[in-house]
Formats: C-alpha cells, structure tokens, sequence
C-alpha cells in the first residue's frame, strides 16, 4: 500500500496511477539520455501528458502530437515542440524538427503512420498490440502497465512528483457505479480530459 498525494481527493488520486505507472513504463523501456527527442502521440491524454510531463523533467525534447485546440495544455505540461494531429503527421513532424525522432510513444496507437518520423535505430513504444515492422533497425517495443502493477519503487516515486508539481493529476469526473454505461457512453464520446472514476456507495 502506498498513500495518495497529499491534498488529492480518492477519485483524482484514484485515476491517476495506471496512467502515470503507463508512461513510466514507456520511459524506462526507452532508457533515452538527456536532450534526446521523444514524440508523444496523443499528448493531450492522460497516459500522453504524463508522458510529456515526465519526459520533460528527465531532460527529454518532447514532440507532442495532439488537436490544435490543446496547445496550450501541452504547452503549461512543458512540451517544447507542437505538432498537430492529422494526415501526413510523421512527415509534418519530420519537417517542423528538422529531421527524425529518437523515440516515439505511441498512446494514440497511430502505427505505421508515425513510424516514418523516427530514426534508424530508433524506438517505438505500442501501448496496444501492433504486428507492423516499421524496418529500418528501428525496435517495436510491445508494452503493458501490469509489467510493474507491484513495483512500489515507481509507484513512490510517482506518488512524489506528483506533490511535488512535476506531474499534475487530472481532475476526475466521478459516476455512480449504477450508471457505469453512461461512463462509457461519455467516454466513447471522446475530447475527455477528465478521468472517468466510478463510485460505490458503501451505505447500502
């Protein structure tokens, strides 16, 4: 067991860790050093802000592709490099950087379509299952959350940055257990910034 942020309230802290613990995974899965170049796709996430922000604090360039509208979301998380969503994005991104990415971390599952933006020897991290072969020497790195459901280490340290401010909870955005399809209707509904939290009435 290890206590919630202080000041957090249980549905934020509740919706917090398994998108904080994905990007975590990701990061240490690149080992990238300092002043390398990592695109986060759908960088307006929470699995992608996370992303982005812990990207920032180790001392990563990071690339974030997401709608236009959230530009000065990823801007306040700390993403030095905007690039906007849409067709042709690896070569849009090819052409705003100058050139290829060391990494990419793919929350919004964008494949192939971004692979062309990363490096010879490159990486990839799939947050869901893809079976492409971007070629190039360039690693597809497949990985899962419940790789590191018990390592307290991280989850600590997670807890930590986010009292400290270097990662920042997203507000929750509670349903009654009862209503868990409404949960899913609103959540297929997309441009969501909230986490979705169901609660349980213990009383009855």
């Amino acid at each position: 067991m290890v206590p919630a942020p202080t000041g957090a309230s249980t549905a934020a802290a509740a919706g917090f860790l398994n998108n904080a613990l994905t990007a975590r995974n990701v990061l240490d899965a690149f080992r990238l050093p300092p002043d390398a170049t990592l695109l986060v796709t759908g960088a307006a996430g929470s699995v992608g802000g996370y992303l982005v922000e812990l990207g920032v604090a180790e001392g990563l360039h990071v690339v974030a592709v997401a709608a236009e509208d959230d530009a000065d979301l990823l801007r306040s998380l700390g993403a030095q490099t905007l690039v906007p969503r849409g067709p042709g994005i690896a070569e849009r991104a090819l052409k705003e950087l100058g050139g290829p990415v060391d990494a990419v971390a793919d929350a919004a599952l964008l494949h192939k379509r971004i692979a062309p933006a990363v490096r010879e020897g490159g990486q990839i991290g799939i947050l869901r299952s893809w079976d492409g072969d971007p070629g190039r020497g360039i690693t597809v790195k497949h990985l899962n959350v419940r790789e590191r459901d018990r390592d307290r280490d991280a989850i600590v340290r997670l807890r930590d940055q986010a009292e400290d401010g270097t990662i920042t909870l997203r507000p929750a955005l509670p349903f009654d257990a009862d209503d868990a399809v409404a949960a899913h209707i609103r959540l297929e509904q997309g441009t969501l910034r909230e986490r979705i939290v169901l609660t349980f009435d213990h009383g009855n």
